[in-house]
């Protein structure tokens, strides 16, 4: 089960023509959607898709999974769903004994434990590679919809940093996620404005302990599917400028009409309050 939020729209037509190409860096698959042709996207944008491979970007990029577990009495696994979502990996430390801790940013109805007939919840991640690594929770807050994992690795992935600055109405950006089916989606957008969105699912309002964001969130083009939640939203300078969380779609079908991303300055806060001053 793919994780991701959607908001219903009645506008009937999309906002961006998907076209799809895949592209190779090393075993590193990736699925490129363009919102045009190789000189940028219809609605303006600038082709980023060059620098997501010569600088490695999608190495920072990963899949985040929950398994829920149902236990008996006597500790044998009687019921098992996973659900998953995108990553990126904004952080790491280096060991002494060698390898790293890396922290990885994803949204937190992602990683939420939803406990009603489960007991036990265990995270992994997996890399572009296919490589999965066990992970443990480190922080999360739905009224950011952010969480942190953190996972060991003796492999040197590539890490990401922040911009200094949410991105501006008009600016270019790149959304990579792992959506339903897909491993490393790539696709391209403009940021469209800043709004307030209150997201739900299918059968009805989220739980305020899920997703509970009231700030003005990115609207952007870059299309996202089912299982992007979490992922990155990039600027022109492969920097992260949001995480995005939710999109919308036309009503009763799933055509994407706009992508929603949590902006930088708000996941620089959620860190602040949540990882870095404890």
């Amino acid at each position: 089960m793919t994780k991701g939020f959607v908001y219903k729209t009645k506008k009937l037509t999309l906002l961006a023509i998907v076209i799809a190409v895949c592209l190779a860096l090393t075993s590193c698959s990736i699925i490129y959607n363009g919102n045009g042709g190789n000189s940028g996207g219809s609605d303006g944008s600038v082709d980023l898709s060059n620098g997501i491979i010569t600088e490695g970007i999608i190495e920072a990029n990963f899949t985040v999974t929950l398994n829920s577990k149902r236990t008996s009495y006597f500790g044998n696994v009687t019921a098992e769903i996973a659900s998953q979502g995108s990553g990126v990996v904004f952080d790491k430390v280096s060991l002494a004994g060698g390898g790293y801790t890396y922290y990885v940013l994803t949204n937190n109805h992602v990683i939420y434990q939803d406990t009603e007939g489960y007991n036990r919840f265990e995270y992994s991640v997996r890399d572009c590679y296919g490589v999965v690594y066990e992970s443990s929770l480190i922080a999360y807050d739905p009224n950011y919809d952010l969480a942190v994992v953190s996972f060991f690795a003796e492999k040197d992935y590539k890490v990401l940093s922040f911009a200094t600055a949410n991105p501006k109405v008009g600016d270019s950006v790149v959304a990579i996620g792992q959506p339903t089916g897909i491993i490393n989606a790539v696709t391209e957008g403009k940021v469209e404005k800043y709004m307030a969105v209150s997201v739900g699912e299918e059968n009805g309002n989220v739980n305020a302990n899920i997703s509970n964001v009231t700030f003005d969130v990115i609207r952007h083009s870059a299309p996202l599917n089912q299982g992007s939640s979490g992922g990155v939203l990039l600027d022109k300078d492969y920097k992260i400028c949001g995480i995005n969380y939710a999109a919308a779609v036309v009503e009763d079908s799933t055509e994407f009409v706009s992508g929603y991303a949590v902006p930088v300055l708000k996941v620089k806060e959620f860190l602040t309050q949540k990882l870095y001053n404890q």
